[in-house]
C-alpha cells in the first residue's frame, strides 16, 4: 500500500467532512458561489490523484485510456467507469483489512451485485454527506442546535461531530416499509434510512418491512396500516419511505382488504419518500401512475412526494419534490422535452453541491445540450474512497437549472467514446496488468 497516498487521501476525507457540514447553513448560497466551482476542481483533481495512486484497478482503467493525473486539467476529464465496474472488481482505495462495512446493489435472480466498501472513515463521509442533504429536503422533521449535544445523535452517527451538528429528534411519526438494517445490513438505502431515523426521529424510526422465504422484500400492511391509523388519530405528522415496489404492494394489498374503508388522510405536513425502481418485484407504474394511487390512497398532494435516486455505488444522493404538473404552455418545452412528456416548473433531481453531473451521449460519449436525452455521469467527491466520477445506466435529460429528470435505462446501444469504453476492453487490461477480479 502506498502509505503516504493513503495519509493524504484520509487527510483529504476529514477536509471534505468539514466541508460538506459548513454548507448546511445556506446550501443553495454555496451551491451558487463560483468559489463553490473553483473549490470543487481542486477537490476533485487532488482526489483523482489519490484514487489513482490507492486503487488498482482504476489505476489500470486509466491508464488505458491514456488519461493520467499529470494529462487531467479539470475535473469533466477524470475518467468515469460504469457502474459494471463495480460488479467485476474492487473499485475500493479501501485496504482489504479495513472494509467493515459492503453495500450491495440490488440484483434479480443470477445477477451479480456491485460492491462499494467501506471503513470507518469513508462511512463517516458517506454519513456526512447523506445527513446535511438529507436535511434540507426533509427540513421540517431534521431539528438542529448547536449549542446542547444529545446522547442519541452521538450515539447515532460516529461521523457527525457533536459540537457542530448536534441534533433534537423530533416528534413526527416516521416509518420505513423497508426491512431493518439489522435483516439487509447491506443494503445502502436502509442505512441511509436508519442513520438519519437515529439522529432525527424522537421515538424511533419504525420498520414496517420483512423478508420473504426467498429473500425478497415483503411490507407488514396491517402495521403500516396501524402506524397510519394511530398518527391520524393523533394528529402526528408521518415521515413515509419506501422503494417503488414496496409501495406498489402496499397499494395492491391495501385494495384487496380495505375496499369498503374510507381512505387514509395523513396529518397535515407529513411527506412520503419515494426510491428505486421495480426490478421485476411488482407491477410496474408509471411515475404519473404511482403518483396518483398515492395520493388518492393517502390523501396527500402531489408535493407532498418526495423523490431519492441513489445507487450503492455512489455516497451521495439526489431528491426531486412532487410533479407540479404540466402548466406551462408547451411551445416553452424543448423538441426532446415535449417528446418524452418533461415537466417544467423547477422540477428534477437535484445532488448536493459536492456532486457534479454531466449527460453524455451513448453514441459518442460527448456531453449533450441542455434539454437533450443522455446517459447520467456523476462525479461525487463524497466516493472519495472508491471512484468519484461513475458512468450510470440511466438516461436522463438535464435541464436549466443543472437538475436533471429521469427517463429510463439505457438499452440496445454500445457506448462509445474514452470515457464509455467497453468494460471487456478494460478487463483484458487488468489482467495483463496482474489485477484479478473481486469475487
Amino acid at each position: 500500500m502506498n502509505l503516504t497516498a493513503y495519509n493524504a487521501l484520509s487527510s483529504l476525507t476529514e477536509s471534505l467532512m468539514n466541508e460538506i457540514r459548513s454548507t448546511r447553513p445556506q446550501p443553495a448560497l454555496f451551491a451558487a458561489d463560483t468559489h463553490c466551482d473553483l473549490w470543487f476542481e481542486k477537490r476533485a483533481l487532488d482526489l483523482f490523484a489519490l484514487q489513482f495512486a490507492l486503487n488498482t484497478p482504476y489505476q489500470a482503467w486509466c491508464q488505458s485510456l491514456d488519461r493520467i493525473p499529470s494529462t487531467v486539467t479539470t475535473w469533466q476529464e477524470i475518467p468515469s467507469v460504469p457502474v459494471a465496474a463495480f460488479k467485476e472488481f474492487d473499485m475500493t482505495c479501501v485496504p482489504s483489512d479495513q472494509r467493515l462495512w459492503t453495500f450491495h446493489s440490488s440484483r434479480t435472480t443470477g445477477q451479480i451485485s456491485s460492491r462499494h466498501y467501506h471503513h470507518r472513515q469513508s462511512l463517516a463521509l458517506y454519513e456526512t454527506s447523506l445527513i446535511t442533504w438529507f436535511s434540507r429536503f426533509f427540513g421540517a422533521f431534521c431539528t438542529e442546535s448547536v449549542s446542547e449535544p444529545t446522547p442519541d445523535a452521538v450515539d447515532a452517527v460516529d461521523s457527525v461531530d457533536p459540537d457542530t451538528t448536534a441534533c433534537v429528534p423530533t416528534s413526527a411519526r416516521w416509518v420505513s416499509l423497508t426491512p431493518t438494517p439489522e435483516s439487509v445490513p447491506n443494503s445502502s438505502l436502509v442505512h441511509m434510512l436508519g442513520t438519519a431515523g437515529k439522529l432525527w426521529a424522537q421515538d424511533g424510526l419504525r420498520f414496517v418491512g420483512r423478508l420473504g422465504r426467498s429473500g425478497a422484500w415483503e411490507v407488514d400492511v396491517a402495521a403500516l396500516d396501524q402506524e397510519i391509523q394511530s398518527a391520524v388519530e393523533s394528529g402526528t405528522p408521518m415521515l413515509l419511505f419506501g422503494t417503488a415496489f414496496n409501495w406498489v404492494h402496499f397499494l395492491d394489498e391495501k385494495n384487496r382488504w380495505v375496499r369498503a374503508r374510507e381512505r387514509h388522510v395523513l396529518p397535515p405536513g407529513s411527506l412520503v419518500m419515494e426510491t428505486g425502481g421495480y426490478k421485476g418485484r411488482s407491477r410496474e407504474l408509471s411515475r404519473e401512475q404511482l403518483e396518483r394511487e398515492l395520493t388518492a390512497s393517502l390523501g396527500i398532494t402531489p408535493g407532498q412526494i418526495v423523490r431519492e435516486y441513489g445507487m450503492c455505488e455512489l455516497s451521495s444522493q439526489a431528491y426531486e419534490m412532487g410533479s407540479c404538473g404540466m402548466d406551462d404552455p408547451v411551445e416553452k418545452l424543448s423538441d426532446h422535452e415535449r417528446m418524452s412528456g418533461v415537466k417544467k416548473g423547477g422540477q428534477g433531481f437535484q445532488f448536493p453541491p459536492w456532486v457534479r453531473v454531466r449527460v453524455l451521449s451513448p453514441e459518442t460519449g460527448r456531453e449533450v445540450s441542455v434539454g437533450e436525452p443522455g446517459v447520467l455521469q456523476v462525479t461525487d467527491l463524497a466516493n472519495a474512497w472508491s471512484v468519484q466520477a461513475v458512468e450510470t445506466s440511466d438516461l436522463v435529460i438535464q435541464t436549466s437549472e443543472g437538475k436533471f429528470q429521469l427517463m429510463g435505462r439505457v438499452s440496445g446501444v454500445e457506448p462509445r467514446g474514452c470515457s464509455l469504453r467497453s468494460l471487456n476492453e478494460a478487463e483484458s487490461h487488468l489482467t495483463a496488468s496482474g489485477v484479478t477480479h473481486g469475487h
